[in-house]
């Protein structure tokens, strides 16, 4: 199941949870439709589209065809838009097969997202529509190189170009507040900037939309793979709807961090210390409180009914079940009561395996 390339999603996923990116990419479970997903699908669409889709008051109420992509022109009517997009996504939910409809988290999960769309629309139409206006834009723009044999890809949210800087923006939405190793350390930031500066390089017409052509060399400062002027970093859609009369500590909407060389081999190293683990079937289930947000959870419960399956072998083939052994044996009792066999001082450590 494992593809020719590795993507932003993958490294996510390998960063996340070892034994899901297991499960994902190489016994090819299909993940869950969570309802987190459906609703950040939803809001990254509204700020992809939202230039294309905005217009004039008559623009937007007209029949005609010529405006048949123009659906707003304000915060109310932006917020209508996306309410009616919502209702839409419920009623084609209920027609779908078991297995493809939305997980939700709870029952009326997606009558309480309906209702606060509207207070996290209207700010997020006000922050559009007075954002500075880069002298370039890039939305959803596609990447891909290779390093050595290897294939990275994906797409960026935004690329922007203002007073002379490139900033890269990955919109989430979800719990806005972003601690600060996210922020200094998420590997798709990080593969982001490597793809952007491997488009420059390799695409002069690309370059010359941000005045690099024939100064990639001096934009890299030494770097190989990421240049340093390159700002990352998070939008947090819903940090806008927070009110702030009723949260103390209110959330940037936009959070801004750097990258450099060491930050990408770090992540190449952590990739392959995650494939080179999933093909030895050196993974296990992760438990914990970010288990609540998988979208394979379904899967991975199933693993706690092959726990205690198998047989642990010493490399003699004894048994050994240290983990039954009363607490009130001695463990030099038990060495004496058990014959051990004699073993080269040159061998190797015994090693333990899993025989079903």
């Amino acid at each position: 199941m494992w593809k020719s390339y590795t993507s932003a999603t993958q490294i996510n996923t390998a960063n996340y949870c070892t034994f899901r990116f297991y499960l994902r990419y190489f016994k090819g479970v299909k993940p869950l439709r969570l309802s987190a997903y459906v609703k950040g699908s939803l809001l990254h669409s509204l700020v992809e589209h939202f230039w294309d889709r905005l217009g004039t008051e008559e623009e937007a109420m007209s029949k005609s065809s010529k405006f048949k992509d123009k659906k707003y022109f304000d915060a109310e009517s932006f917020a209508k838009y996306a309410k009616g997009k919502w209702n839409s996504i419920i009623i084609a939910d209920e027609k779908r097969k078991e297995g493809e409809k939305i997980h939700w988290s709870y029952d009326s999960e997606k009558w309480i997202i309906l209702n606060k769309m509207q207070d996290l629309c209207v700010p997020l139409f006000n922050y559009k529509i007075n954002e500075p206006t880069p002298q370039t834009r890039f939305i959803e723009e596609p990447f891909s190189f290779y390093l050595g044999e290897k294939r990275f890809k994906g797409f960026i949210d935004e690329i922007s170009f203002i007073d002379d800087k490139i900033r890269i923006l990955d919109y989430k939405s979800g719990n806005p507040w972003v601690g600060e190793m996210k922020l200094k350390h998420d590997p798709q930031l990080t593969l982001y900037a490597a793809g952007l500066c491997a488009r420059l390089r390799d695409d002069r017409n690309f370059a010359r939309q941000f005045n690099l052509e024939n100064k990639i060399e001096e934009y890299m400062e030494g770097q190989e793979f990421i240049s340093p002027k390159i700002e990352v970093g998070f939008c947090m859609i819903e940090a806008l709807g927070i009110n702030p009369e009723k949260v103390k500590s209110v959330p940037k909407p936009v959070i801004i961090s750097q990258r450099n060389d060491n930050h990408f081999l770090e992540v190449l190293k952590m990739v392959e210390g995650a494939k080179k683990r999933c093909i030895e079937g050196n993974v296990y289930p992760e438990r914990g409180k970010k288990c609540d947000s998988c979208d394979i959870k379904y899967k991975c419960d199933e693993e706690l009914e092959k726990v205690n399956k198998g047989e642990l072998i010493e490399n003699t083939g004894q048994l050994e079940f240290a983990f039954s052994m009363p607490d009130y044996i001695r463990r030099e009792d038990y060495l004496k009561k058990v014959k051990q066999p004699k073993r080269d001082p040159a061998q190797k450590r015994i090693r333990f395996r899993y025989k079903k």
